[in-house]
Parts: structure tokens; sequence; C-alpha cells
């Protein structure tokens, strides 16, 4: 499941999660102030460390459920909710029966979820082709999951994108010469991806209009063991513009 779907996911469950805590909490406190009343002065804490107990457990059972239909460990589903565009429109303030509608509504990752595996491509040079205006390149992914996309052109023009194994958090275009012409923050619904064994998913708002996502297949795989850095993203430019008669 993609980013953006693993996000809406992780934030309808939180939702879901904070409605329960709230009609707990407001349960306790009736309990409690009842015991009180009615037994001891100290029934009040017993209630509110049962609650406690109770929230805890009920999160981590949400964490696993959250986990088994994304994926996503719980640093990763911190990670997909943060940097989705969805922070903006925190569903805790939406309707729940609305919010789940808007949640089915949205388009699936219609790849074979049992090929995705983020642990697969780390460590890799992946070699590409397709969608159309991509035409064939090299993917980049370090053993930390840093992800490095490099798109020669016609024209011997760079394009790149840097970013983690969600999205792109950087694109930089080289000219002919190789100088950066531009190097930017890209927003973060613009370039999204999941890298499968078998093909590589595009979506996001940067890419052409009517589509709920492009595909590229995946042609080879060789292991990549250097860190995807400043340097490194200067030496692999000078290379590119070697392998483009640029310079």
């Amino acid at each position: 499941m993609y980013q953006h779907k693993a996000a809406e996911t992780f934030g309808y469950r939180r939702q879901r999660a904070k409605t329960t805590g709230y009609l707990l909490c407001l349960i306790t406190m009736l309990i409690g102030f009842a015991g009180w009343y009615l037994w001891k002065w100290y029934a009040s804490l017993i209630s509110i460390v049962i609650v406690a107990l109770l929230s805890s457990l009920y999160s981590i059972i949400e964490a696993k459920r959250i986990q088994k239909k994304t994926r996503l460990n719980i640093d990763e589903q911190k990670i997909a909710f943060r940097e989705s565009a969805l922070v903006s429109l925190d569903p805790t303030t939406r309707d729940p029966e609305e919010y789940g509608a808007y949640l089915d509504s949205l388009p699936e990752d219609d790849s074979d979820e049992k090929d995705y595996d983020d642990i697969w491509s780390r460590a890799k040079k992946i070699e590409v082709v397709g969608p159309d205006f991509f035409g064939r390149y090299s993917i980049y992914v370090d053993p930390k999951s840093n992800v490095a996309i490099f798109l020669p052109k016609s024209n011997k023009t760079l394009h790149i994108f840097i970013g983690n194994i969600f999205r792109a958090n950087r694109w930089i275009i080289c000219n002919f010469k190789g100088l950066k012409v531009i190097d930017k923050t890209p927003p973060e619904e613009a370039y999204q991806w999941k890298i499968n064994p078998k093909d590589i998913w595009y979506g996001g708002t940067g890419l052409p209009a009517g589509k709920s996502g492009y595909r590229g297949k995946v042609l080879s795989f060789e292991d990549f063991i250097d860190e995807i850095n400043d340097e490194w993203l200067d030496i692999k430019i000078k290379e590119y513009m070697r392998m483009m008669g640029s310079t």
C-alpha cells in the first residue's frame, strides 16, 4: 500500500483510538467518583490505573492492526503520516463517518501487495524503463533507504529526484554543462513512489493528471553500497554528463 493510503489509514485509526480514549476517560471518571462516594476515596485512583493499562493495550493492538494492513512498523507509520498532506487536515477534526467514506474512496495501488518489500530495495541500483515521459533510467537506494532517481534527457539535461522510500524531498535539474539550474524542495505530495521488485509505482501532483498512478518496469538490479550524499551526488552528476557527451 503506497504512502498516501497508508497515511490515511493511520490517520483514520488514530482518530478512532482517540475517540475511544475519550469515552474510556469519561466512563472512568464517572466510575471513580461513584466509587469515591460509595466506597473508598482511592477508588478513583484504581480506576485511573486500570484505564491507563487498557488504553496502552488498545494502542498496541491498533498499531499491530495498522502494521498488518499497511506493512509499516510503528516508526514508519508515524513517518508516513507526518510526511503526507494529511498533516494539514488532521482527521481528528473531521466527522468519523465522512472521513471513513473518504478513506474508502481513495484509489488502491493495484500492484501485487506481496511484491512490496522496501527492505528488498535497500543497497541496490535498479534499472527501470517507463512511464513514457521518464524513459529509461536508474534508481539508487543506499543501505539507509535514501533514494536517488536519475533521469537523463535527450536534450542532455539531467533531472534528479532525491528522497526516501516514500517520496522526493529534493528536485534537481542540471543543464548540459552539469550545472544545477534548479535545486529545490518540492511539495511533499508532488512526487511519490513505491519500489517493487517487478515494477515501480509513481504518483503525486507533480506528474501528469488523469490517472491514479504510473508504472515503470524493473529491467535489472545490482548491489549498491555507497551512501547517497552531496559528495556522491556531485560525482554521479559528472559521470552522467560524460555518458551523455555533455562535457
